[in-house]
Order: structure tokens, then C-alpha cells, then sequence
């Protein structure tokens, strides 16, 4: 996707491919989603039959490239699909969202071993991938980040509290964000580094939210480590490496944001606006 520039302005009419994706979503909002979406918000979690039947037709994990199972959806079309859903459920837009980004982050920065053993469950639906890239105290300043992560002996020991998240309780890995600290806690490396963890594992502790007004469904809860294992298999990209990979993570994730705030018909100069500006950061983090 082409970038926008002063003597190119952006483009808002959409191809025939982004609006034959934006009726499909529509439709599966509309028939297979609304009818339901009070219910789940009331019991405030979504069928995992439900989910699976979601990945067979493709809205897992919407822009996973299609040799790993996914729809293999450019940012607009992602975003234009995210909007109808959310326009229903927002519940459902934000596991979408997070198991997108998730999926995108292991295609993009993932070992060949890695996205072997993740990526084609996360794009099934069988699991569901969450973001913990971010902190209580930090906002979204990446370089305020103070999850620890302690080389031991095969691996990392981490230890930190991330910001509230949806999908902790759903079974599926977590992307989080970590500085290399000293047994006694102190910062022994400036850079930050990306680990896959599986949020069941010992030393993961998920802490439910207060019972919010809304998005009540997707389990919006905190991540809590305590001297959790991770192995040096699961690290995602190079030690210290690891601040232009959450950027482009981010990156897709504002996207997400923007779709899910705007309404159908209302947004599409927003949405496109932040989905090539995604393009342009992944690009740019990508080369390095």
C-alpha cells in the first residue's frame, strides 16, 4: 500500500476487494453476531464455539498471511471489517483485534519454530493471543517500561504488571514487552526485549477488572508476573532488539482503535488515514 505525500493525496474510494470484505463482515455482524452480543455481554464471555466458528470463516486473524491460514487482508480492509463487527459487539471487535495483532506480530518477527507451533492454532481460533506490551505507569511510553527479565539457565525469569488487556482468560500466548534487570532488580540492559508467553503458565497471574459498563465479553484483565519461566525458544527477535518490533505492533494497533471508534460510513478517511500511516511505521521499524 502506497504511502500518502503532498503532491499524492490520500485516496478514500475503496476497491472492489475491500468492499466485496466490508459487505462479508456485515453480514456475519448482522445474521451471526448481534443476535447474540447482549447475551455474551451479560454473562461477559464469548462461546469458544463461537470463536472457532469465527476463525473458520476467516475473522480470527484477518491480516495473518494465507500461507499460515490467514485471510491475508491488506490494513484497509482489516479495518473496515473490525468497524462492522464492532458496530455490533465490541466485545468481539477487541479479541479480533488482539488476536489480529498477535498473529501479525508472530508472522512479521516470529522463527520459522514459532510460527510453527503458534501461529496456525492462533489463527484457528483455538486460541487467543493478547498484548502486553504496555504498563499501569507508562501509558504507551514504550521506554517507560519496568517488567523485568532475568537471564537463568535455559531462558528469563520475568517479573512486572501490565496494563489492563482483553483475552487473558482465554486460553492462547501473550506478547510482552520486558528490560533486562539483575536478580537484585536492577537494569543491567537499556533495550527492550519481546517474549511469547503462554498465558497459563506458571507464574502468570491474571487479575480480573472491576465489573465495567461495557466490553464486559472479552476479559479485559491485568497481567501480573511473578518469577515466570520463559524459555529462550519463546523470545521474539533479538535480546535489546526489541523497541521497533512493539512499535509496529502498536502501529497495527491503533489501526484496530480507530476502526473499532469510528462508525460504518462515517470513518473510512480516519480509518484509512491510520491504516497507512501503520503501513508507512511497519515499514520504516521493518528496515530498521
Amino acid at each position: 500500500m502506497a504511502g500518502a505525500s503532498e503532491e499524492q493525496p490520500l485516496d478514500f474510494e475503496l476497491n472492489q476487494s475491500q468492499l466485496r470484505i466490508q459487505e462479508l463482515a456485515r453480514a456475519f455482524a448482522r445474521e451471526q453476531v448481534a443476535p447474540f452480543a447482549g447475551d455474551w455481554e451479560e454473562r461477559g464471555e464469548i462461546p469458544r464455539e463461537f470463536l472457532l466458528q469465527m476463525a473458520r470463516q476467516g475473522f480470527a486473524a484477518m491480516t495473518a498471511p494465507s500461507e499460515f491460514g490467514g485471510s491475508g487482508l491488506d490494513l484497509v480492509s482489516f479495518a473496515l471489517a473490525l468497524m462492522e463487527v464492532s458496530e455490533v459487539s465490541p466485545s468481539l471487535a477487541q479479541l479480533i483485534s488482539s488476536n489480529t495483532v498477535v498473529c501479525h506480530a508472530l508472522a512479521a518477527f516470529g522463527a520459522p519454530s514459532q510460527k510453527k507451533r503458534y501461529l496456525a492454532e492462533h489463527v484457528a481460533g483455538g486460541a487467543i493471543g493478547s498484548v502486553a506490551l504496555l504498563e499501569p505507569e507508562a501509558g504507551h511510553d514504550l521506554s517507560a517500561v519496568r517488567t523485568g527479565a532475568t537471564p537463568t539457565e535455559g531462558g528469563y525469569l520475568l517479573r512486572g504488571q501490565k496494563a489492563p488487556m482483553t483475552g487473558l482468560d482465554l486460553r492462547g500466548i501473550a506478547i510482552v514487552s520486558a528490560r533486562f534487570v539483575s536478580f537484585e532488580g536492577k537494569p543491567s540492559a537499556p533495550g527492550l526485549t519481546l517474549f511469547i508467553v503462554d498465558k497459563r503458565r506458571e507464574g502468570v497471574r491474571v487479575v480480573k477488572t472491576e465489573r465495567n459498563f461495557g466490553l464486559r465479553a472479552c476479559g479485559i484483565s491485568c497481567l501480573e508476573l511473578e518469577n515466570c519461566f520463559v524459555p529462550d525458544k519463546n523470545r521474539l527477535g533479538e535480546e535489546d532488539r526489541g523497541l521497533k518490533m512493539a512499535q509496529s505492533i502498536l502501529g497495527l494497533g491503533r489501526v484496530a482503535a480507530a476502526a473499532q471508534a469510528a462508525r460504518p460510513g462515517d470513518g473510512l478517511p480516519v480509518i484509512r488515514e491510520a491504516a497507512m500511516a501503520a503501513q508507512e511505521q511497519g515499514d520504516k521499524h521493518l528496515r530498521g
